[in-house]
């Protein structure tokens, strides 16, 4: 079976968008890693709100980076 075109051309964006995603969602991980921050996490780290839930996730996210408290 030959693949349509518009098939191909969505398979292409969505690689595309999926990349754009594991490197931001890398930036994040690695920030929250770092700061000891609590977010569950199916809100990064790959997890599945970011794709179910995106908006609901980054202001998890941002909540729980403005309500740190960092320890000194």
């Amino acid at each position: 079976m030959k693949i349509p075109l518009y098939i191909e051309q969505a398979l292409k964006r969505r690689e595309k968008a999926a990349w754009a995603l594991l490197s931001a969602d890398y930036i994040i991980t690695d920030y929250i890693t770092k700061h000891n921050i609590e977010v569950e996490t199916y809100d990064y780290a790959t997890g599945v709100e970011m794709y179910a839930n995106p908006t609901a996730s980054v202001n998890r996210v941002r909540q729980a980076i403005a309500e740190h408290k960092i320890k000194k």
